[in-house]
């Protein structure tokens, strides 16, 4: 709860505040998200016979899902954060990018756009 409320504080105005219904409405819609995406994710690497969901899988999920404008920014985030690792694979320690810092590449949605 507290690192979804990190988050909404840092695309609202100084000032405001939010309320905690907003708070849970919020933190609820989240993990209801994270799970559809990851029962595709789980579905991706099931068709190929896997057993492990890959950065790769949550991509292609995206993509299925219809959240093509997302598509990108993962890659990019995907391309940094490999790039932090060595060639084991994604194991290891999952620190890229730094604690509570959001890639340049990801924007909070334009609210002025009725998609």
């Amino acid at each position: 709860m507290a690192n979804v409320e990190r988050l909404m504080r840092q695309v609202i105005p100084k000032g405001f505040r939010i309320s905690s219904s907003s708070k849970q409405l919020t933190h609820d819609c989240t993990v209801e998200f994270a799970g559809f995406i990851t029962g595709e994710a789980s579905e991706q690497a099931r068709a190929q016979h896997r057993r492990a969901i890959t950065p790769e899988d949550y991509i292609a999920s995206f993509e299925a899902l219809g959240f093509d404008d997302y598509v990108e920014p993962m890659n990019t985030y995907v391309r940094g954060y490999c790039g932090q690792h060595n060639t084991a694979g994604y194991g290891g320690d999952y620190a890229w990018p730094p604690h509570g810092t959001v890639p340049a590449t990801v924007t909070a949605p334009d609210a002025s756009r009725n998609d």
